[in-house]
């Protein structure tokens, strides 16, 4: 199974919706209590820090001092640190782009310190929207999941005996979101309630593709992968796979673009000179450190080009590819999806432009602003974007999304029979480049 097809990767806390480097899978836990100083100046903190820091001196258009004058008010009614945390993220909100988040402290725990139900387990599952129904589909190896006999295809109907139909019909019905976002939107909620303390056991409720109803226990477990942190980033775990498929064209996924990943990715990539193409899956995969991009896609380029420019308030920086002697120079394929995001949509996007790729599959998230995270007092987190990101040929990428370049449609069928028809799709237009 691609690696990055496993279990999502990074849900949604409950009570946030982050950008998509802040993605964690941590439930949500109220912390000790933060004084009402304390509540005061992070406000102040993160309101004024938007303010001078964010790359759109006009705030895309939202009034954000009308904003704090009717968010701080709003502090003395708050009951607990959970609250307060919504109330930051619905503040932030108002800007209505990705990359702005409120971290909650209890996602920076380091592993020793995550004890029942501060550790957070995830079963193994990757639930999308496909055919109009939450599926199953993909199921990591040796996950909880797949021990307790959970198949591709199968729809989710509950979970922990809360169905599911609400949910979906809840970001169904927001008709400001986009079709790729309602399906991003959906995927993140029900990562988000498949993930438990790590120990925990829950009844998920399935419906075969017979229509035979399944009850199935299934245990929350540690997230596969070597834990990795970044800066002022929750760890991430990160998964890598290279492997040749029979008709001779070389696979490479990964689930994050952390620095552990490059060198082997590197290696992959030299390793597949002679193959008749290359196939980099990049779906589900959130993002990362931004520069990697350039550093990946220069192993796929024999002269140095630009992926695109990120643009600040004052200045520019182009992400340039240095080429590399061992650089691939046969047909390349990207496969992308709804999580597809951040620094994947760079990478995906600024090759699709420069024609060094064809993208497959399905639309990315639109959610491509570079940000910085920082620590405030409470042992917060602030994540903001500092820049925009346009393309070689200056197409802006944030809420479009990379537009696959051979779409394909996913059928329950096929993921019930084993199936991945994005990879037979991209496997085929490989070698049809090389005849």
């Amino acid at each position: 199974m691609p690696a990055n097809r496993r279990a999502l990767p990074a849900a949604l806390a409950a009570c946030a919706a982050f950008g998509a480097l802040a993605l964690t899978p941590a439930p949500c836990i109220a912390g000790p209590g933060l004084s009402p100083a304390v509540r005061r100046s992070v406000f102040d903190t993160i309101w004024t820090k938007i303010r001078d820091k964010y790359f759109d001196a006009r705030m895309n258009g939202v009034d954000w001092n009308a904003v704090r004058l009717r968010y701080r008010p709003r502090l003395a009614g708050l009951k607990d640190d959970a609250a307060f945390y919504g109330l930051l993220q619905q503040m932030v909100g108002e800007l209505k782009q990705s990359h702005f988040g409120v971290i909650p402290p209890d996602e920076y725990l380091a592993e020793d310190e995550r004890a029942g139900a501060h550790q957070a387990g995830v079963t193994g599952i990757t639930a999308r929207m496909i055919e109009g129904l939450p599926l199953v589909s993909a199921v990591e190896p040796g996950s909880a999941a797949a021990d307790a006999g959970v198949k591709p295809g199968w729809e989710i109907v509950e979970i922990a005996g809360k169905p599911v139909k609400p949910v979906i019909d809840a970001v169904m019905a927001r008709r400001k979101l986009t079709e790729t976002g309602k399906r991003l939107q959906i995927r993140m909620a029900l990562g988000a309630r498949l993930t438990a303390p790590v120990g925990d056991s829950g009844a998920i409720t399935f419906r075969t593709p017979e229509g035979e109803a399944k009850v199935v226990e299934v245990e929350r477990r540690r997230p596969s992968g070597e834990p990795v942190r970044f800066g002022e980033l929750p760890a991430m775990y990160t998964r890598f796979e290279t492997r040749k498929l029979a008709s001779g064209v070389a696979y490479v996924g990964f689930n994050v673009f952390m620095m552990p990943v490059l060198e082997p990715f590197r290696k992959a990539v030299a390793e597949a000179a002679g193959a008749p193409g290359l196939i980099i899956d990049l779906r589900g995969n959130p993002g990362g450190i931004g520069g990697m991009a350039a550093a990946a896609g220069s192993s796929l380029t024999t002269v140095q080009k630009s992926l695109g420019t990120m643009r600040m308030r004052a200045g520019a920086i182009n992400f340039v590819m240095f080429p590399r002697e061992d650089a691939y120079s046969g047909p390349v394929a990207i496969l992308t999806d709804e999580l597809s995001a951040s620094t994947s949509e760079v990478m995906a996007g600024g090759l699709q432009d420069l024609k060094r790729a064809r993208t497959v599959g399905g639309r990315t998230a639109g959610m491509v602003l570079p940000s910085m995270v920082e620590r405030l007092p409470g042992g917060i987190r602030l994540q903001y974007a500092v820049a925009d990101f346009r393309t070689p040929h200056g197409v802006l990428l944030e809420g479009r999304g990379v537009q696959p370049d051979i779409a394909v449609t996913e059928a329950r069928a096929d993921l019930a029979a084993g199936r991945d028809p994005v990879l037979e799709a991209a496997e085929a237009a490989l070698l049809r480049a090389t005849k």
